[in-house]
């Protein structure tokens, strides 16, 4: 298996580390704000932007991976 696959392949396991993380890193905005009183809106991207990325990327990269076959009916254009 190759590095791709391995960061890729949507498996129940990484889902749930995936909403720990994003749970994880919300609650480390919200408690940096609440302690510092300080904007900090790196945490809050982080969660907003890479999970749901990651998330998309993952389910798309497994859904070809499984349901289109490789190789077999495929013509080359040209």
């Amino acid at each position: 298996m190759n590095m791709i696959d391995r960061t890729l392949w949507l498996t129940w396991r990484k889902a749930l580390l995936m909403v720990a993380l994003f749970a994880g890193l919300l609650f480390a905005h919200l408690a940096v704000d609440a302690v510092a009183h300080v904007d900090e809106p790196v945490l809050f991207l982080a969660a907003v932007l890479l999970v749901p990325m990651w998330a998309i990327s993952a389910a798309v990269y497994t859904f070809d991976s499984l349901m289109i076959p490789r190789g077999q009916g495929r013509r080359h254009p040209g």
